[in-house]
């Protein structure tokens, strides 16, 4: 699951970018997330979560950067996703604001088990 949650912080902190920089309605590919994590290689059963937590916290720590320089018109922005279709920047930065705590809770029900 850590390895999931530093996929889609990295995920944004592309798709910050690209927002901000790239036309309105330009089209952002989504990624396989469920094919990421079932690749040996990306090792989301083996490799240890340290070096994730660092760049979960780094990478979002550097997005918040460009999200504190963003205008109202840059918050309304939009652009096009494989996997929701239109989405302005005020939608995304929703989802991306409760999903760490949503694998949160998730993380304290496996913990609980």
């Amino acid at each position: 699951m850590a390895h999931h949650l530093t996929d889609a912080e990295a995920q944004f902190y592309v798709r910050v970018r690209r927002l901000v920089a790239e036309p309105p309605g330009s089209i952002i590919q989504g990624y396989a997330e469920g094919l990421w994590s079932e690749n040996e290689i990306l090792g989301y059963e083996q490799l240890p979560i340290e070096n994730l937590m660092a760049v979960f916290v780094a990478v979002r720590a550097a997005s918040l950067d460009i999200v504190r320089r963003l205008s109202l018109d840059d918050i309304e922005r939009y652009r096009k996703t494989s996997e929701r279709g239109r989405c302005t920047s005020a939608n995304c930065f929703k989802a991306y604001t409760k999903y760490p705590r949503e694998h949160a809770r998730q993380f304290e029900k496996v913990i609980a088990q």
